[in-house]
């Protein structure tokens, strides 16, 4: 007999786990619902967008690899007992997206709820076949998860039954079967040394300190090494001290570090500030505070000034240096680099007028070209832009190239059975249409109508009924219906007095 009750991956959970499986992604299935069909049972269909009539949506409450297949999940949903007052007979998974991955029917089962004087808890489980479990992420949010009989008791016995748990004590199992904290160690175990006054044996270990660190921490022997600047470890660089806007930079003839910062504000620099006295803007490379470091051999010296950076100057400062040789200093320069210069913008270059230290890529200077070259007019050769789609539609400038693409942006000629235009969207993008039926004489002589072109929105349409030979007196006359955005059927109305005769109808349609 064939099989009444089945799940099955919907299209969209087809396609979706094919994707996931190609990629090396994963699915997320994130929710479960359950309908009662509209009052009937019924058959799965994978390209079913929804459930029948659904009744209640939530998340997972467990979703797992069956452990008796591994070709098989087990998604769990769990409604609790003061949700119901209605029959069961659909269940579908929905995954992060809110799309319907998979469906289901079950036998009908009616969920009570606590006001009609009788509830339960229901478990509800759909069960997969899918072709490669690890592309369907098991996560599920634990806010939301209710244990089952089955899971707590599955666990308790998992715990129960190991004689050796996860302790911070001795390490050989414990006698008795029972559970304990994995930080647990017993009062009697005497290997682990007091809070208070520990004595160490062996070789001890301790997190390293950050090298500027000054608080009551362990030194390790890293630490140490990396203090004291030995081979194996950098020199450890005390942090500032002060802010010194007093002493003169040429003041600073001893070798080493020296952490405090010089500067002072604009205009009232140090002494001998490598950016000078003068308050210059912010974004140009300057900076008011300096750290310094100096090398020194007999009467030279090499003076490094290391920037103290904040707000617009972050990216441009850079790093300031100078000689002193025979007793006179050089001058200060500074070391460069490409991150220390700006790129124009575009409307800089092109404007063919850039201030302060900028540089042009390859992009750039062929956007001052092309603005430099002249721009065409009515009367002169030069260079036009080419004009964007909503440009050319809102039809208001007169100093840009239309391309033929543009123009005829949308446009469309259908020539059938009948004839349609379809305006470019300069035009508005409007569709025009006709054609001409043939028809028999009145009662029941109706013809259906196929447009060329859909419309999209909506539409007007008048017909007119015609007819060749002799001149008789009739009052028949067409009569549009059941107009749909693709066509509809004219019908030979007559009026009831004259001759009712066959003939042909003519139609337009205007629209979008």
């Amino acid at each position: 007999m064939s099989q009444t009750y089945f799940a099955i991956l919907t299209d969209r959970g087809e396609a979706k786990l094919a994707n996931a499986q190609a990629l090396g992604t994963q699915v997320q299935y994130s929710h479960m619902a359950v309908g009662d069909g509209n009052g009937n049972l019924p058959v799965p269909d994978r390209l079913q967008p929804a459930l029948v009539r659904e009744q209640y949506r939530a998340g997972l409450n467990e979703l797992k690899v069956d452990p008796l297949n591994a070709s098989q999940l087990i998604a769990e949903l769990v409604i609790p007992e003061n949700i119901g007052g209605w029959w069961i007979r659909e269940m579908g998974i929905y995954d992060a997206d809110g799309d319907l991955v998979a469906v289901a029917n079950c036998p009908p089962s009616y969920k009570p709820q606590l006001a009609e004087g009788s509830g339960r808890t229901q478990v509800l489980r759909i069960v997969l076949i899918v072709s490669s479990t690890a592309a369907v992420q098991l996560k599920i949010d634990p806010s939301v998860v209710l244990a089952t009989r089955e899971y707590v008791l599955t666990t308790v016995t998992a715990l129960l039954a190991d004689t050796n748990p996860v302790m911070a004590g001795a390490a050989s199992p414990g006698a008795a079967a029972k559970a304990a904290r994995s930080d647990h160690r017993h009062p009697t175990d005497t290997s682990r040394a007091p809070l208070a006054s520990p004595g160490f044996t062996g070789t001890p270990t301790a997190p390293t300190p950050a090298a500027t660190d000054k608080t009551t921490k362990v030194a390790t022997t890293e630490f140490v090494r990396r203090a004291i600047g030995d081979s194996e470890g950098g020199i450890a660089l005390p942090v500032s001290a002060a802010t010194d806007a007093v002493t003169d930079f040429n003041a600073l003839n001893q070798p080493g570090w020296h952490p405090n910062l010089l500067g002072g504000a604009p205009g009232a620099r140090n002494a001998n500030h490598p950016d000078g006295q003068a308050a210059i803007g912010a974004g140009n490379g300057v900076v008011n505070y300096y750290w310094s470091l100096l090398a020194k051999h007999s009467n030279n010296l090499f003076h490094l000034a290391l920037p103290y950076v904040s707000g617009p100057d972050l990216s441009l400062a850079t790093i300031r240096f100078r000689l002193l040789g025979g007793g006179e200093y050089s001058s200060w320069r500074s070391l460069w680099h490409s991150e220390n210069l700006k790129e124009a913008t575009k409307e800089e270059a092109e404007a063919g007028a850039l201030q302060g230290a900028r540089w042009l890529s390859p992009l750039r200077a062929l956007q001052l070209l092309r603005a430099a070259a002249a721009n065409a007019n009515e009367a002169l050769r030069g260079v036009l832009r080419v004009a964007t789609q909503v440009e050319v539609d809102a039809g208001a400038l007169d100093d840009v190239a239309v391309t033929p693409q543009k123009l005829f942006n949308g446009a469309l000629i259908v020539t059938s059975t009948y004839m349609a235009l379809k305006l470019p969207s300069w035009l508005g993008g409007y569709i025009l249409q006709r054609g001409s039926v043939s028809i028999a004489a009145e009662g029941g002589a109706s013809v259906s109508v196929t447009l060329p072109l859909a419309y999209t929105t909506g539409y007007s349409a008048i017909a007119t009924f015609s007819y060749t030979g002799t001149r008789v007196e009739n009052a028949n006359y067409a009569q549009p219906r059941d107009k749909t955005l693709s066509g509809f059927t004219l019908d030979n109305q007559w009026a009831g007095n004259g001759s009712n005769i066959a003939g042909n109808i003519d139609f337009f349609t205007f629209g979008k």
